[in-house]
């Protein structure tokens, strides 16, 4: 059922992202952060509640939607941080920490499925809800982190303002836009192949190697 999960969250990204716009667009960089890491936080805590609370920790839908959650998740939270990097760090002094935070990203990365790996035989009842509450920890420091970083450089021009635009601007940029239409066919071409390649992948494992 795994395609017809990816397709799932796909099209969960295509629904959330107006919104997500709309809300951005009416906000300042305090406020998207503020919104942003407060919501996910609260559907951590929901998923927690769901699984101790009422029992639903055998459910197969409350997998497949938190399967699909987890995807949105992991491209909203690498956007919203390159959304306040970006804007806070501009210019030709800009060029001096791309290379450390681009570093950062990959090392956090390794650790990520490094320290996943390690834990992956804990991944029961209790093992779940424990990496649960440490997500919830984590998402919360890199919300006081990034209030920090505001306030840090409330001198930026334009920090406070509201973002202004509507909903479905990156549409319409897509559309108008060759340089923003030719990243975006990069991107989808590349995630699609990587995908293809991903679920390739586990059939030829599976057929090598029962391990």
């Amino acid at each position: 059922e795994l395609p017809y999960l990816l397709a799932a969250g796909a099209l969960a990204m295509l629904i959330i992202n107006p919104i997500y716009s709309w809300i951005a667009s009416r906000s300042n960089l305090k406020k998207i952060i503020l919104y942003c890491y407060s919501f996910l936080i609260l559907n951590l805590i929901l998923f927690l509640l769901s699984w101790r609370t009422f029992g639903l920790g055998d459910s197969i839908w409350l997998g497949r939607i938190f399967y699909v959650w987890c995807n949105v998740y992991s491209f909203f939270v690498v956007s919203i941080f390159w959304v306040v990097i970006i804007n806070l760090f501009r210019g030709d002094g800009a060029t001096n920490v791309f290379g450390v935070i681009a570093a950062g990203g990959s090392l956090g990365a390794f650790l990520g499925s490094e320290i996943s790996k390690q834990l992956a035989s804990t991944f029961n009842e209790s093992g779940i809800i424990f990496f649960t509450l440490i997500s919830i920890i984590f998402l919360i420091l890199s919300l006081l982190t990034g209030l920090i970083l505001l306030k840090r450089f409330v001198s930026v021009e334009d920090i406070d303002k509201v973002a202004g635009g509507t909903s479905f601007d990156a549409l319409k940029n897509l559309i108008s836009s060759s340089q923003i239409r030719s990243i975006g066919l990069y991107m989808y071409l590349w995630t699609a192949m990587m995908t293809i390649h991903w679920v390739t992948s586990i059939d030829i494992v599976n057929a090598w190697s029962s391990d």
